[in-house]
């Protein structure tokens, strides 16, 4: 009976091992992503429901948010006044991350487009909802990074092990985890950068890459010096797929980007009174060339408390 039953064990591992396998080599981005989506989704939920309080910038978006949601406005101070943030933020003070436009009026440091982009799932779910949104951008991103390395004929089983890597790593790289906008720059500028390679860039693509290029400046002005590369290798991108013709899709492509640029200088205008596309920033003395970097750099490398080099071993693993 022991040899019979050890017979038929094999049998059946003989018969399905090899599908499991075909089926998981077939399927091996979905199961990636399947995988990502649970430990994200499990691990934003707990962080939110396990009284994490929001740090460095992310209260001051969420302000942002819910002084759009309550007051129709960006007059942000009636919620640090009010003490509205305590419902995600429940500490009795919070230093107010404000600056004064040209009339003197005092408006959020930060740019409005992270906060407008998750302001759906915050009025449903609060703070928890704009976490999860952002775990989504995170998931996008996952997949758009293994998309990207097919495109450029990397072998998909590398591509998979990058993007298994990154999906790893994310919360490292590009605070995943957290209520920050360098997830939304990640995936316009690697869904762009994945039409630059494409053997054929549809009117879909091209349309979507010059409205995630246009969003660019609304989400952080910094992101500028990313969108212009990106928009003219798309630009020579299409035109070698089409030299002098189809006009149609070189339309597709350049109006969203100006549309969205001429709303932002619009609403700098409306707003911080000024076309200037950093206003935000300026108006804070955010300027470059004040200081010289070095000593911060070596701050950052090397403080007992907080450095890089002597806290996160993987910095040293990198270096």
């Amino acid at each position: 009976m022991g040899i019979e039953l050890k017979y038929i064990i094999n049998k059946l591992i003989y018969i399905f091992l090899p599908s499991l396998s075909r089926l998981v080599r077939r399927y091996q981005l979905l199961l990636l992503l399947i995988f990502c989506s649970l430990l994200y989704f499990a691990t934003s939920f707990w962080y939110v429901q396990s009284s994490s309080l929001p740090s460095g910038d992310e209260p001051h978006y969420l302000v942002i948010s819910q002084t759009l949601l309550k007051y129709h406005s960006l007059d942000v101070m009636r919620d640090y006044t009010n003490g509205d943030y305590r419902s995600f933020y429940p500490m009795t003070i919070i230093d107010p991350h404000v600056t004064y436009n040209e009339r003197g009026q005092l408006l959020p440091i930060h740019a409005i487009g992270g906060p407008i982009f998750w302001l759906l799932p915050y009025y449903f779910w609060g703070r928890l909802g704009a976490v999860l949104c952002m775990t989504v951008v995170s998931l996008l991103v996952i997949y758009n990074i293994y998309a990207l390395l097919v495109t450029m004929q990397i072998r998909k089983r590398y591509a998979l092990l990058v993007s298994f890597a990154f999906a790893l790593g994310s919360p490292l790289y590009i605070y995943a985890h957290l209520l920050f906008i360098e997830p939304f720059a990640a995936l316009a500028g690697i869904y762009v950068l994945r039409n630059v390679f494409a053997h054929r860039v549809t009117f879909v693509d091209g349309m979507l890459s010059s409205i995630l290029l246009g969003l660019l400046p609304w989400i952080h002005i910094r992101f500028a010096l990313v969108e212009a590369p990106l928009f003219f290798a798309l630009l020579y991108r299409l035109y070698l797929q089409n030299k002098l013709g189809n006009f149609k899709q070189y339309i597709c492509y350049l109006l969203p980007v100006t549309v969205l640029f001429l709303l932002f200088e619009l609403y700098n205008y409306k707003v911080w009174g000024t076309l200037n596309l950093a206003a935000n920033e300026l108006n804070d003395n955010d300027k470059p060339f004040v200081l010289l970097p070095f000593i911060r750099l070596l701050g950052i490398s090397f403080d007992q408390q907080y450095g890089l080099l002597i806290n996160i071993l993987m910095f040293v693993f990198f270096l």
